[in-house]
């Protein structure tokens, strides 16, 4: 409760994981905090993102999962309808084709032409930050990121990114993993 106080009420972006083995009790323990802490705050704005091993060789698939749940994209969604999620789902916090570089970097089918040069990835980070960024200045962010073992590397280098970039943030990344977590990122979350 205290590093939820200290993220969200007093904006310093704080980066905490949640690790034990299959079965063990983390979305218990999750679901415990989001009724303790976060059910009475009315101005806290949770994003979810989910890892899954189907899509450990999709760059940021993470961030996929995270953006389709909060925008609710369907994978049946055409590129259009996608398109207009985006745009209007992330309008009031960055331009509508920033909007259209994050859902091509994630990996979506979108109506402009925008291709996917080198660039992408640079414009599509840049974007997510600067999304972040004026969201938090606007209302806290729980940002709860889960299975976090099983999210590729672009994933897992974007969320230290913006932990890094946005340092006095009300933004909380609550991550939930299994302890093979470690054995591809050792130094996980330390000093955050």
């Amino acid at each position: 409760k205290n590093i939820y106080q200290d993220a969200l009420e007093e904006a310093q972006t704080r980066l905490v994981t949640v690790v034990g083995e299959a079965g063990i009790g983390k979305s218990r323990l999750l679901d415990e905090f989001l009724n303790q802490c976060v059910a009475d705050d009315s101005g806290l704005c949770t994003l979810l993102g989910r890892g899954a091993p189907e899509a450990q060789s999709q760059g940021f698939g993470l961030w996929r999962s995270l953006f389709s749940n909060y925008l609710e994209i369907q994978e049946s969604d055409s590129a259009s309808q996608v398109s207009d999620r985006f745009q209007s789902g992330l309008a009031p916090d960055i331009l509508p084709v920033q909007a259209e570089v994050v859902a091509r970097l994630l990996g979506f089918e979108t109506k402009s032409g925008l291709s996917d040069g080198g660039s992408l990835e640079t414009q599509g980070q840049d974007c997510i930050e600067d999304f972040f960024r004026s969201l938090t200045s606007r209302q806290p962010l729980l940002v709860i990121l889960d299975d976090v073992h099983w999210a590729d590397a672009a994933s897992l280098d974007l969320a230290d990114r913006l932990v890094n970039a946005l340092p006095e943030r009300p933004l909380l990344f609550l991550c939930l993993a299994r302890p093979s977590l470690y054995e591809t990122r050792p130094h996980w979350g330390e000093g955050r």
